[in-house]
């Protein structure tokens, strides 16, 4: 970990990461303050229960435009596979479904 900042959650982060702790309880932590980077960059949550997955959230209006397999590669050599939900995905059934089908590898 680095220097952490004092960034909070916005609203969609505070309901992924309520839903992350329903679906994946002990996994995975917010880091989106700037307190854990790789390759220079802030992901949104990271997997602390052994894997080297993390999840990053999409918004609707400020990600319109973004590529997410982008974001994916930029964490991708160093040995982290990445998940994107995008804002509007953001409902239990929707994230359960696709945290199941990225930690089965089908992602």
């Amino acid at each position: 970990m680095l220097g952490g900042g004092s960034k909070r959650p916005n609203r969609a982060e505070a309901e992924l990461g309520r839903l992350l702790d329903i679906l994946a309880p002990g996994e995975y932590r917010y880091v989106g303050d700037g307190g854990f980077l790789i390759g220079g960059k802030s992901p949104d949550f990271v997997n602390i229960a052994g894997r080297n997955t993390l999840v990053e959230l999409f918004g609707d209006y400020w990600h319109r435009n973004d590529d997410p397999r982008i974001r994916a590669a930029t964490f991708a050599p160093f040995g982290y596979r990445t998940l994107i939900i995008w804002e509007h995905e953001l409902d239990e059934a929707m994230v359960d479904a696709l945290l199941s089908a990225f930690h089965d590898g089908d992602l």
